[in-house]
């Protein structure tokens, strides 16, 4: 293991721009960020960014998206498709762009997009809360849609998350998740499956008593092989698909996660405690194609990054 601690950024001003929502593509030949607007507002350099790290990176378009961003490149690791959404007024937009060509396919989606993904196959995902769903209480936790009363009976019917399979050539989505589920945070595993941390409550309250789900390969297969005491966030699947990377620990807002990084295999259930190998408050994994598990998290009152 390797890692490094760093004393911070400078101060932020207004006069200064800073790359956020950073993502490469798998094979690390391209890079796209989005810069956001000042307090004061839009600037030349708000929008969307990318370029090839062998370059410089150039503006796609003053548009900023609403989820993260994800690359899906060739075996080259050059050009490659970007994959984001945008949302307005409860509804969304899934975008599609060819960073070669700079075309783009855009798509509606029924409901507020929240996380993109590309299954190793190419084909784009992404997680949608159905109207009626609240967002997180990190964000104040009331309802995603600004005509939905603020105080509600927690027995009425309340939105659920879906992960949906982007068809590009139709410009349609199909569900990938049961409709009585909801899925807060998802990672890949292949076209057909996806690991998602999901709860059968749809209210945030459910996100408190979440299992590490199998979703898959039809909407109706689902696997709950984890179930732990804590908060769990951040599952990332190895290169191989045999095993699953994620936080877990005590956390008092969805969008807060930070504990122990542990890795549960898919076969077995075996569950592997990486905390003594970190000695770090974890608050993010990702695997690599080089199967190394990288992280983040705080260590004192520092941060501290590296791999396993």
């Amino acid at each position: 293991m390797k890692s490094s601690t760093d004393t911070g950024p400078a101060t932020p001003s207004d006069d200064v721009w800073y790359p956020q929502q950073v993502t490469k593509g798998a094979h690390g030949g391209t890079v796209a960020f989005v810069v956001a607007a000042t307090r004061a507002g839009a600037t030349e350099q708000s929008g969307l960014w990318a370029g090839e790290l062998s370059g410089s990176p150039v503006r796609l378009t003053e548009e900023i998206p609403d989820t993260n961003l994800a690359i899906h490149e060739g075996e080259s690791g050059e050009g490659g498709r970007l994959l984001y959404a945008v949302a307005k007024e409860g509804r969304g937009e899934c975008v599609i762009r060819d960073l070669a060509t700079g075309e783009q396919t855009r798509i509606d989606l029924e409901g507020v997009p929240e996380t993109v993904a590309w299954s190793r196959e190419g084909q784009p995902l992404i997680l949608v809360a159905e109207p009626g769903a609240d967002t997180a209480s990190l964000t104040s936790g009331t309802p995603l849609l600004s005509d939905v009363p603020l105080a509600r009976s927690n027995r009425a019917p309340i939105g659920w998350r879906r992960v949906w399979r982007v068809d590009e050539t139709a410009g349609t989505v199909e569900p990938m998740s049961p409709a009585n589920v909801s899925v807060w945070e998802f990672v890949p595993v292949d076209g057909a499956r996806v690991v998602a941390i999901a709860s059968t409550d749809p209210s945030e309250a459910g996100w408190y008593r979440s299992a590490l789900s199998l979703i898959g390969p039809s909407p109706d297969e689902r696997e709950d092989f984890y179930r732990g005491a804590w908060q769990m966030t951040s599952p990332s699947v190895s290169p191989d698909g045999t095993r699953v990377a994620f936080v877990e620990g005590w956390t008092s807002d969805r969008g807060l996660g930070n504990g122990r990084a542990r890795c549960v295999r898919l076969d077995d259930g075996s569950v592997v405690d990486l905390d003594a190998e970190l000695g770090t408050d974890v608050t993010w994994l990702e695997w690599s194609e080089d199967d190394r598990l990288w992280f983040a998290g705080w260590r004192g009152l520092g941060m501290s990054w590296g791999w396993v």
